[in-house]
């Protein structure tokens, strides 16, 4: 991975290299002069000069620590939003079971209906921001991939 910025320094290439390290080039009046430097010295030069914050130890610290609760943050997102996917599953597989009774039993079971379907619509409207993002493991051990199938478990 090879990155160039010329855009804003007139005779002056910097480079990315695969390695990590970067490559000055200064191409003017015929001559070319190349320095390569490690991002390391770059920070040590930037602090130098003021234009970032030297980092001690606890920062660093502080820094790993945030990282490591940010992380965590992100995995445990990511649990909830599978819980959430799949009880979005279920609560459409129980509102269908509900209507598919009701149709086929003289029972009154409107109210049932209306809180199943309540409950199927608002757990469509959580999760249809990320339900593509997740597979949905269902009581059947099966992998349905999100959008979720109905899957009529009895």
């Amino acid at each position: 991975m090879t990155t160039t910025f010329n855009d804003s320094l007139p005779h002056l290439n910097i480079e990315i290299l695969e390695n990590g390290c970067i490559r000055l080039e200064n191409e003017s009046m015929g001559d070319s002069y190349t320095v390569g430097i490690h991002p390391v010295h770059l920070r040590h030069i930037a602090e130098k000069l003021g234009l970032i914050t030297e980092t001690t130890a606890t920062d660093a610290e502080l820094l790993r620590t945030e990282r490591r609760q940010v992380a965590d943050l992100k995995r445990d997102m990511d649990r909830y939003k599978r819980a959430l996917l799949a009880i979005r599953e279920r609560s459409e597989q129980l509102y269908d079971n509900i209507h598919r009774r009701s149709l086929e039993d003289d029972t009154d079971l409107g109210i049932e209906v209306a809180q199943a379907a309540a409950l199927s619509d608002f757990s469509e409207h959580i999760c249809v921001e990320f339900e593509d993002d997740f597979t949905v493991i269902t009581r059947t051990n099966s992998i349905v991939s999100a959008p979720a199938e109905k899957v009529a478990l009895l």
